[in-house]
């Protein structure tokens, strides 16, 4: 159970930003995804950060307006990738959610979701991030893989206490 804990603690700690742009170092790769031809060279203006009018003191960053369209992924005939989080102004991520749906060559749909759950603690929500039953029900930090997000079995790997931008790596 202890290692499980210590994952938690990990990704409790991680989310801590502080001085660190994470969304300078999220940019510079999508960016080097440009460069390379996977996306198109308008990606600096795609990611866009705003207050949340629902969450007051919160900022929300995305890529906007829809998702980003990707090209030349191996094994993929379509995909796009799309990104939200929640920051709030001492440096803290609350959420993040970055995603890459597609279809494959053969018609078949494809999704790869890297999630960190939202923190803040609600009426709504009184656990925050820690979902699920058992030491690892629902790690913080996991990704999905599978079709789609809800078809069975659904797929969640927990991942390691790593940063938002190495999440897109």
């Amino acid at each position: 159970m202890k290692p499980w804990v210590d994952l938690y603690c990990a990704h409790r700690d991680a989310r801590k930003l502080g001085s660190e742009k994470w969304d300078k170092a999220f940019r510079m790769r999508l960016i080097k995804l440009a460069k390379h031809g996977y996306c198109e060279q308008n990606i600096q203006g795609r990611f866009t950060y705003g207050q949340n009018p629902q969450r007051a003191g919160l900022v929300e960053w995305s890529i906007r307006p829809e998702p980003l369209a990707l090209h030349g992924v191996p094994h993929l005939a379509s995909a796009k990738l799309s990104l939200m989080a929640l920051t709030d102004r001492s440096g803290h991520l609350h959420m993040f959610t970055v995603m890459v749906e597609g279809e494959r060559e053969d018609g078949s749909k494809w999704t790869l979701a890297v999630h960190l759950p939202d923190d803040q603690e609600t009426t709504k929500n009184s656990q925050g991030d820690r979902q699920g039953r058992g030491a690892g029900g629902h790690a913080a930090l996991h990704c999905h893989v599978g079709p789609d997000l809800e078809t069975a079995p659904e797929v969640r790997v927990p991942l390691p206490a790593i940063s938002a931008a190495e999440a897109l790596d």
